[in-house]
């Protein structure tokens, strides 16, 4: 299982507060049971500045405890804009039915209650990364990156982002030194389509 601090750190690297939450130190303890010295003291403080979370009505954050769908739920649709008063019902009914109609449900089993597993948790990430805002933005769009024509983070134009090249090459001995991975006898190459 994945831990409240965990998550949040998941979280606030999917978003646009990444940056902050590594340059945030503290000299101050935010909660009796989050030391400012704690590794995820940084994600914590980001995230409650951002709206994203909030402790507990004892003054606790509790954040070795798993998180669970309701609260994951609740911190991804806050960091898509919504507030409380976006939702009709009261927690975690109204969270949960509108995290199903923005689909951040797709290939994801987890049940109301459920703690969520590392995969369940990159999973929803991945699909807040292809939800809309409350703008009605596709989320990744907001930190930079383009869509695929399914509105999907589009892969291709992130890995043309990281690509050197083009590379001109005169032989196949070339070409074969040019690839950054070993050549062998089985490898295709497929040479102007």
């Amino acid at each position: 299982s994945v831990t409240r601090a965990e998550f949040l750190k998941m979280t606030i690297s999917a978003s646009s507060y990444k940056d902050d939450a590594v340059n945030t130190k503290l000299n101050v303890s935010l909660f009796p049971d989050v030391r400012n010295n704690f590794w995820g003291a940084g994600y914590i403080s980001v995230a409650i500045k951002n709206g994203l979370v909030a402790g507990y009505l004892d003054g606790t954050f509790k954040p070795h405890n798993p998180v669970t769908l309701e609260e994951a739920v609740t911190i991804v649709l806050r960091l898509l804009g919504y507030t409380n008063s976006d939702l009709t019902g009261s927690y975690p009914t109204a969270q949960l039915a509108k995290y199903e109609s923005l689909k951040l449900d797709e290939n994801l089993n987890a049940k109301r209650g459920d703690k969520l597993t590392r995969e369940e948790c990159m999973v929803l990430i991945y699909n807040t990364l292809s939800a809309k805002t409350k703008q009605g933005a596709v989320y990744c769009t907001t930190l930079g990156y383009s869509t695929n024509s399914e509105e999907k983070i589009d892969y291709s134009a992130l890995l043309e982002q990281k690509l050197d090249g083009p590379t001109v090459v005169e032989s196949i001995e070339e070409l074969k030194a040019s690839i950054p991975f070993t050549v062998t006898d089985d490898t295709v190459i497929q040479l102007n389509n």
